[in-house]
């Protein structure tokens, strides 16, 4: 324990001032999609979608 903690006292002493983040360690590009925001369902309209289900449940088991 003593060997990982010295470690890490040693890696706190090196100069990261003008070290760029690494956001994957791969040093790959992200292959995904961007991530897009688009309107959700109405609430209403989900909780009226709830109701008919509850409804088909208890009325078919």
């Amino acid at each position: 324990m003593n060997n990982i903690l010295d470690y890490m006292d040693t890696l706190n002493e090196i100069d990261t001032e003008n070290v760029e983040e690494l956001y994957n360690v791969h040093d790959m590009n992200n292959s995904l999609r961007e991530d897009n925001y688009e309107s959700s369902l109405d609430k209403k309209m989900c909780w009226q979608i709830v109701q008919i289900l509850i409804l088909i449940i208890l009325k078919f088991p």
